[in-house]
């Protein structure tokens, strides 16, 4: 790492600001005969921040420009897309096991739930979780002569279709 950190100091001379290199970068980048693999400039400036070839990849040049260049909003703006991503896929998967109108023991919903979760690498999972995925109401219904407590499917929330 010692010998890139050199290498990257006299390609940049000095730690460059970010939104200086990013703008050079954009420009190199919009001429179109830049290879970000096998550029220096490219490979020094992901090596400083190395958020941003995730940046270039998901949110694109234009929006990364709209926040006007402040790593806290692309960081911010990054999380948020990764975790929008893994909402819709997780409703995706859940869509296959609630139907709405229905109810559901909180025992089979916190069962899906983590299934789902455990699919996508996310840690945990209650019943009360499906209301990020559903509009779901807390009731209790008697199945085989034996109260039982659970969710009553309304509707998709709009957020995770």
């Amino acid at each position: 790492m010692v010998g890139n950190e050199q290498n990257t100091q006299t390609i940049f001379e000095g730690r460059p600001q970010f939104a200086v290199i990013a703008k050079e970068l954009r420009d190199m980048a919009r001429k179109g005969d830049i290879d970000m693999e096998n550029n220096d400039r490219f490979q020094c400036a992901f090596a400083y921040y190395p958020f941003l070839q995730e940046a270039i990849n998901v949110l694109g040049w234009g929006k990364i420009g709209t926040l006007k260049y402040s790593i806290k909003d692309i960081k911010e703006q990054l999380g948020q897309s990764n975790d929008e991503s893994i909402n819709i896929d997780v409703a995706s998967k859940l869509s296959r096991s609630f139907i709405v109108g229905e109810f559901y023991p909180l025992a089979y919903v916190k069962a899906k739930i983590q299934e789902a979760y455990k699919l996508f690498g996310i840690p945990g999972g209650k019943a009360i979780d499906i209301c990020i995925y559903y509009e779901a109401r807390p009731t209790m219904r008697r199945i085989n002569e034996k109260k039982e407590h659970g969710f009553l499917i309304i509707r998709r929330n709009c957020k995770t279709l």
